[in-house]
């Protein structure tokens, strides 16, 4: 990954009183610092550039030389090819007693970026109304602004009046528990990718959507079948220091107990960890059973939920 700076709006000049040709193409410790660039913003960068969704306050001098908390968010930005070339990192101002420095938000460029994405994107509230849905949304589910406005997700999305059952909020909305790893899962002929968007208090405040549609799936002479499980394989990997993590802790795991714990994790139905294994739904239910029972985890406890906070 990169970390060279490619484009900043004129609200970012404003506020940091820059000049543009003075910071482009030049390495983001021009712009940080060097200790700050190499102790977590290059980290950050690597991580968005490998498809997470990741955030970190910091205090930032600002025009005048006054030091202002701001939240950096870092959003990784697709080609039509589905591939991450950029990362978009969104700079904003946290409120500190009154003393917050005075310049509005201008979210006009961030709008216009994922706009021009090739793939749906959806943000939500929790109580499932949506706050945004990009130009290419629009298209794929035929619908302007002001059918949009005011709608639950479930409605536009599912055709439905409540939400699946696999989608992340429902149990997040039961339990007050979230991941705060992307979670993807499939419905209505659509695979979704869910990524919670915190606040500066880690508390889920919104859910960012990323989806792939029927349409797509057709576009690429793909059944969706074959698309879930294409997927799945792109996203077990992710998972990679988790397993890492879990075979330490329980050392008797096998590889197929580590890579069922990855699935479920993923919140994959029993049917999808079936196809995945290339089993049946009942050796699957097996598997759980025998998984359980290796992590010492009684009865009534919750796999699901003890892998998700693992």
């Amino acid at each position: 990954m990169y970390h060279r700076i490619k484009y900043m709006n004129i609200m970012f000049k404003r506020v940091f009183n820059v000049r543009k040709h003075g910071l482009i193409n030049q390495n983001g410790a021009m712009f940080f610092g060097e200790n700050a660039f190499q102790d977590y913003v290059k980290q950050n960068i690597n991580k968005a550039g490998g498809g997470e969704l990741v955030n970190h306050i910091d205090s930032l001098t600002v025009q005048g030389g006054l030091k202002q908390s701001m939240t950096l968010d870092y959003f990784p930005l697709y080609s039509e090819k589905r591939k991450i070339e950029r990362v978009l990192i969104l700079f904003r101002v946290n409120d500190n007693d009154g003393k917050t420095f005075k310049h509005q938000q201008d979210h006009h460029e961030f709008v216009k970026i994922l706009n021009s994405l090739d793939e749906v994107v959806c943000i939500t509230k929790r109580d499932f109304d949506i706050k945004f849905f990009n130009q290419k949304g629009r298209e794929i589910f035929n619908k302007n602004n002001q059918a949009i406005n005011g709608k639950k997700c479930y409605e536009i999305i599912h055709g439905s009046n409540s939400p699946p059952k696999t989608c992340p909020l429902v149990k997040y909305n039961k339990t007050n528990q979230l991941s705060k790893e992307s979670i993807t899962f499939f419905d209505n002929g659509h695979i979704i990718k869910a990524t919670p968007i915190c606040d500066r208090h880690g508390n889920c405040a919104s859910i960012l959507h990323q989806i792939t549609t029927n349409m797509k799936a057709q576009k690429e002479n793909l059944s969706m079948e074959e698309l879930r499980m294409r997927t799945i394989e792109q996203e077990i990997h992710k998972f990679d220091d988790f397993k890492k993590r879990l075979s330490k802790a329980y050392p008797e795991l096998t590889s197929y107990n580590l890579n069922h714990a990855a699935l479920i994790r993923m919140n994959l139905s029993t049917n999808e960890a079936a196809r995945y294994f290339n089993v049946s739904p009942t050796s699957i239910q097996r598997a759980k059973v025998r998984l359980k029972k290796k992590l010492n985890l009684p009865g009534e406890r919750s796999l699901f939920n003890f892998l998700l906070h693992f």
